[in-house]
């Protein structure tokens, strides 16, 4: 069901508000929304959650009052703590307050806040390397769902409809981001009106509504929200997107906003297509990742292999982008080796193709591969090639090529090795013994910013052993520990 609000413009102050109220439930209703079902709302204290939470209360009031029905609406505010606490706490603390006033004889809203750790944020921003925004989601998104889970339980309720404030602006700002960024199809349908998980069912009622709208609506109604100082920060793409990007849009190309919705709804009807065509093809759960049928991968159109791929990763559940040079190596043709990426290990044993997540043991901020015999590995800064060593039977010669294609090698690494950042507890052998690694990295004038980015190869076997710091691919002396 397409709602469209264009036609409020001309609208009375009055018969506007009416109106977005009526048009905010029958959206609600629309996703199979019942009186009864479970309601949570995802409320931040800006101008969109405020009126969300606003208008479906207004709008319930007004039919379980002709009903003689009582709904509740149950609110969850998260203090991320990435800003002041007196502003970040402030936000959840108005939300809390302002769901006071809200419940009437029909309508109960209760309120709860959620604070997240101390650095919470910023630890899983290092982790998933995708920073402080795409962190505060993911965090966000499990206390969302957690409280709904809760409130399943505590009301004994078949289904939780869980409301979120994206609006037809965020729709926008997104489809132009995940253009940026090179999406695929599943990407480029933009954000999802409803989507479900289990027993909750997400959705959003304003997905098509414009912010000019929602700030009108608040206007007349003469409620105050909150706004986040982050929202004038460049730092964050969307942020650069909104204040940079759109404007020029605006003024050169009035015709992009529809231009590019349209092409979400292509991007639709492709996506309904592909999931029809792999229907029933599923991946198979196996230690650490799933595997499928190298025959039956491979005998698929690539457009299907590179949706069931990343379908795979979603199922093991990385947290990271994987980059789609790596998912082309993988579609275009059978791996003849393990390549890895990130936390993602890709290779075909016998009949099956394999998808695995490797446990990272270097520290969060460096990168971790075993090496097992030829291949290649693609980290941030290059890649690292491997093949046999033809005078050292038994033994690597291995190639890193940067970014900016500088080759540097290294020969007779014996099988298996681990190429990784360094760790805290690190030493090499030295004419007298063992010297710990931060003592090398001192003499050699390392700079503490270039520490974490030097590949250290480490042989493994009954005594791990340290072969080499590799200092010469950022600019410094190797440590070689010969035979």
């Amino acid at each position: 069901m397409t709602i469209f609000f264009y036609h409020r413009h001309f609208m009375s102050d009055e018969d506007f508000v009416k109106d977005f109220n009526l048009n905010v439930l029958e959206k609600i209703k629309s996703f199979g929304f019942k009186t009864g079902n479970a309601l949570c709302l995802g409320v931040s204290g800006g101008a969109d959650s405020v009126c969300l939470l606003t208008s479906i209360v207004s709008a319930l009031a007004e039919q379980n009052k002709k009903q003689n029905l009582i709904q509740k609406i149950n609110v969850v505010t998260v203090n991320h703590r990435i800003r002041k606490e007196e502003e970040s706490l402030g936000d959840c603390e108005y939300v809390k307050n302002y769901c006071k006033t809200l419940s009437t004889k029909n309508v109960k809203v209760e309120c709860r806040i959620i604070n997240l750790k101390e650095n919470e944020v910023s630890d899983l921003a290092e982790k998933r390397k995708r920073g402080t925004e795409d962190a505060a989601r993911c965090l966000r998104y499990e206390v969302f769902k957690k409280f709904a889970e809760d409130i399943a339980e505590k009301e004994k309720a078949r289904k939780v409809f869980f409301a979120l404030a994206h609006n037809q602006n965020d729709q926008l700002e997104t489809l132009v981001m995940r253009f940026l960024q090179g999406a695929g199809n599943l990407s480029r349908a933009g954000i999802a009106e409803k989507r479900v998980d289990k027993n909750i069912i997400y959705i959003r009622p304003l997905i098509e509504t414009s912010r000019a709208d929602i700030e009108r609506y608040l206007k007349i109604s003469g409620i105050k929200w909150r706004t986040d100082s982050t929202n004038e920060c460049n730092d964050y793409l969307r942020n650069r997107i909104r204040h940079l990007i759109v404007p020029v849009f605006d003024e050169a190309y009035p015709g992009w906003k529809s231009a590019l919705i349209n092409g979400r709804q292509k991007a639709l009807y492709e996506n309904d297509f592909i999931e029809k065509s792999i229907k029933g093809i599923k991946w198979n759960k196996c230690t650490d990742g799933v595997w499928i049928k190298t025959d039956v991968f491979y005998s698929l159109d690539v457009c299907l292999r590179q949706n069931l791929l990343y379908r795979a990763f979603d199922i093991v559940n990385t947290g990271e982008r994987i980059p789609f040079s790596f998912v082309k190596k993988v579609i275009d043709r059978i791996p003849p080796q393990k390549i890895n990426k990130n936390s993602i290990e890709v290779y075909a044993s016998k009949d099956r193709l394999f998808v695995k997540k490797i446990e990272k043991k270097a520290t969060e901020s460096g990168f971790f591969a075993i090496i097992e015999g030829p291949g290649f590995v693609e980290f941030d800064d290059g890649t690292l090639y491997v093949r046999n060593d033809k005078d050292c039977r038994g033994k690597a010669e291995i190639q890193f090529v940067t970014r900016s294609q500088e080759v540097y090698s290294i020969n007779r690494i014996s099988y298996p090795f681990c190429f990784r950042s360094r760790m805290i507890s690190d030493r090499v052998a030295a004419k007298n013994g063992e010297k710990a690694l931060s003592d090398v990295f001192s003499d050699f004038k390392v700079a503490v910013s270039d520490r974490e980015k030097i590949p250290v190869i480490e042989e493994l076997g009954k005594e791990n052993k340290i072969r080499a710091v590799w200092g010469s691919i950022l600019g410094y002396k190797n440590w070689i520990v010969l035979d």
